[in-house]
């Protein structure tokens, strides 16, 4: 088994707000440039010119299209549906993703700071070149999904499934596997140094290694 360090780790940073989100409609708020302080419950976000969602409440809200840069801080998502919609090159501060369906979503060259995505599923998302630092993953499906060329620092893992997913150029050190599901996975032997996991999984680390065990 191939342990993690042990230094201190930061304590992660849930949204804050200063005022309680007020419900809108969106109709009203798609003309906005920022949405501060909003909250909206089965809404289908389109036309979107706002570039800051920051003390926002969102349920049961779709986001269709391209969101290409926008900033997210202290924002509440929970059972809303990302599929397909393009998130990259957006910075998340201080974010929580519950029941979230994030089917084919892409988030490439992303900045993650202080998420958690709780109960996701994420099957088929694109996460290449995105950079996570104190985030939380728990109970949620990242089947088939692409982390290439990913930075994370201190990623707590929590009952997850990674199968089928693309570690390319991504370094793994400081994460704990062991209780998730790890199959299929396609990542440079290199970049395994430093991870946590069962005995099970490390027989299938053992393999990228080109080491067989009996």
């Amino acid at each position: 088994m191939i342990k993690n360090s042990s230094r201190k780790k930061r304590e992660l940073r849930r949204p804050e707000y200063h005022s309680e989100p007020v419900l809108h409609a969106w109709k009203d708020c798609r003309k906005l440039e920022r949405l501060d302080s909003v909250r909206l419950e089965n809404e289908t976000i389109e036309d979107c010119t706002a570039d800051t969602f920051s003390e926002c409440e969102l349920k049961h809200v779709v986001f269709h299209g391209r969101y290409r840069g926008i900033l997210f801080a202290d924002a509440v998502f929970e059972h809303c549906d990302f599929s397909n919609a393009e998130l990259d090159e957006s910075q998340f501060r201080r974010c929580i993703f519950r029941n979230c369906r994030m089917m084919g979503t892409t988030f490439i060259r992303s900045t993650l700071e202080d998420v958690i995505l709780d109960r996701c599923v994420a099957t088929y998302a694109n996460f290449n070149r995105s950079s996570w630092k104190v985030a939380e993953w728990n109970d949620s499906s990242f089947e088939e999904a692409g982390f290439g060329g990913c930075t994370f620092q201190e990623i707590k893992l929590k009952e997850c499934n990674f199968t089928g997913c693309d570690f390319l150029e991504t370094k793994l050190a400081g994460m704990d596997f062991s209780d998730s599901v790890l199959q299929r996975i396609t990542i440079r032997p290199e970049d395994l140094k430093g991870a946590t996991f069962s005995y099970e999984q490390a027989v299938l680390c053992a393999a990228l290694l080109g080491v067989t065990i009996r």
